[in-house]
């Protein structure tokens, strides 16, 4: 799912210049302030004061920044940092052959918080066999106020116990419940307990692999 947000806050600065321009006043339009999450769109109105929008050009240093409609706003841009860390965008003008350095602007690009991974909505509580067979494997959404999405599981363990014994355990790869998997959850029986750790997820912006929450389900 293409994740999207709009960020919204008016930013001036005294910028860095090259050659005998003034000193000029940029306005960013960005709703989450001084910071951002990693590899999300985010719409920023990029205002330079004196000079048109269809002469500046922005650049940087995490990610891809890009007017989003030359035509209709060329003050909006679309940025998307590719990693956590500091976003360093350089605003130019340009005339011609001539290329002026209007100023700098550093967003920070913090860590996506937590999120928290389910089976059915649930990630624990009495649910019943008829709806745990019905679930597609594990998912770990992303739902932060207008952000909504999917993060990547790589893989999961699943185990089921019965009368406090173990009766098996499997290793998902991937989000889904393999066919191998879901032929074992058909032997479940109500009283059964289900619980799904070591749930590998790649969270956006991190080049790293991390685990969720466990899930712990008792069968209906």
């Amino acid at each position: 799912m293409t994740l999207s947000k709009v960020l919204a806050i008016l930013v001036s600065f005294m910028p860095l210049f090259i050659g005998n321009a003034n000193a000029q006043t940029i306005a960013i339009e960005n709703a989450r302030a001084t910071f951002a999450y990693p590899e999300i769109d985010n719409s920023l109105s990029i205002i330079v004061e004196t000079y048109p929008c269809s002469s500046i050009y922005v650049s940087t240093n995490n990610g891809e920044i890009e007017r989003l409609n030359y035509d209709n706003n060329p003050c909006l841009f679309n940025f998307r940092p590719s990693e956590i860390g500091i976003a360093n965008l350089k605003i130019y003008q340009v005339s011609g052959k001539d290329t002026l350095q209007l100023g700098e602007r550093i967003i920070r690009v913090k860590k996506w918080p937590n999120q928290t991974a389910r089976v059915g909505g649930q990630s624990s509580g009495s649910m019943s066999r008829a709806k745990f067979l019905a679930q597609g494997g594990v998912q770990v959404r992303i739902n932060l106020n207008d952000i909504n999405g999917h993060i990547k599981v790589k893989s999961f363990n699943v185990e089921v116990f019965r009368k406090g014994s173990s009766i098996f355990d499997f290793h998902n790869k991937g989000a889904r419940f393999e066919s191998l998997l879901r032929e074992k959850l058909k032997t479940l029986l109500p009283g059964d307990s289900i619980s799904i750790t070591k749930i590998n997820i790649i969270m956006p912006g991190e080049s790293q692999p991390t685990f969720a929450n466990e899930i712990n389900l008792e069968i209906e």
